[in-house]
C-alpha cells in the first residue's frame, strides 16, 4: 500500500472512528486501524469495462462476499470483439463474421467466471470496445 492510501485511511479513521466503529467497519489490531466493509446480504455492482476486468481486479474480494452473503451483479460494457490481434489481418465480411464469434467466445468466458466466483447475474452492454467515451467533455 503506497504512502498516500495509507495516510487516506489514517484520516478517514481518526475523523470517523466513532461512526465507522458503531457500525463494525473500523478494527484495530495491533496498533493498526483497518477499515473492513463486509456486505452480508446487500448488493454489489461492478462495472467491468473488459470482460476478464472483474475478475483481475477484485475477483477474490467479490467470491469473499459472495461467501458472505452479498447479491453481486457484474455490468460488463464493451463487447471484447476486437481482442484478438488475428483479426487485424482481416477484412470486410470475415472479419465481422470473426469479430461476433469473439464476442460470443468472450460472453461464454465472463459466464464461466462468474460461476466459479458464485456471481449468479452479469449484464452485457455490448458497447463497442475501444468506443467508452468519458461523460463530461
Amino acid at each position: 500500500m503506497n504512502v498516500l492510501s495509507r495516510w487516506f485511511i489514517r484520516q478517514v479513521s481518526r475523523h470517523a472512528g466513532t461512526y465507522l466503529k458503531a457500525h463494525g467497519l473500523l478494527r484495530t489490531v495491533k496498533f493498526k486501524r483497518a477499515i473492513v466493509w463486509e456486505p452480508q446480504g446487500k448488493k454489489i455492482v461492478v462495472l467491468a469495462p473488459h470482460m476478464d476486468d472483474e475478475v483481475i481486479g477484485c475477483g477474490g474480494t467479490l467470491c469473499k462476499h459472495v461467501r458472505n452473503g452479498a447479491e453481486v451483479i457484474v455490468v460488463y460494457m464493451t463487447d471484447g470483439r476486437y481482442g484478438s490481434a488475428a483479426l487485424q489481418r482481416l477484412k470486410g465480411a470475415e472479419r465481422k463474421r470473426r469479430e461476433r464469434e469473439l464476442v460470443e467466445v468472450r460472453k461464454r468466458e465472463a459466464r464461466l467466471a462468474m460461476e466459479t466466483l458464485g456471481v449468479k447475474e452479469g449484464i452485457f452492454l455490448d458497447a463497442e470496445e475501444t468506443h467508452l467515451e468519458s461523460g463530461t467533455k
